[in-house]
């Protein structure tokens, strides 16, 4: 899915949403992402997910290579941090 088709479905959807890449940056937000983290989407865009969320930089990473690996859709509840 590229960014653009991901934010066509996620701009419809009221949960916030994230297409984030293997490595942990950020690919695509939708506005609920921005809202929630009192940030616009331009902004979001090529940040590392583990700068954003409270959950351990080693914990992401190892959870995205397996999404990864699997080629399933991953989905998974973050503790998210305000700047």
């Amino acid at each position: 899915m590229t960014p653009e088709q991901f934010l066509e479905f996620a701009r419809v959807l009221p949960e916030p949403l994230l297409l984030v890449s293997g490595e942990g940056q950020l690919l695509a937000t939708n506005k609920p992402v921005a809202d929630m983290l009192g940030l616009r989407r331009q902004e979001l865009r090529g940040r590392m997910l583990f700068e954003l969320v409270t959950e351990s930089a080693n914990d992401v990473v190892k959870y995205l290579q397996a999404c990864s690996s699997s080629r399933t859709i991953g989905y998974w509840l973050l503790d998210f941090t305000k700047e």
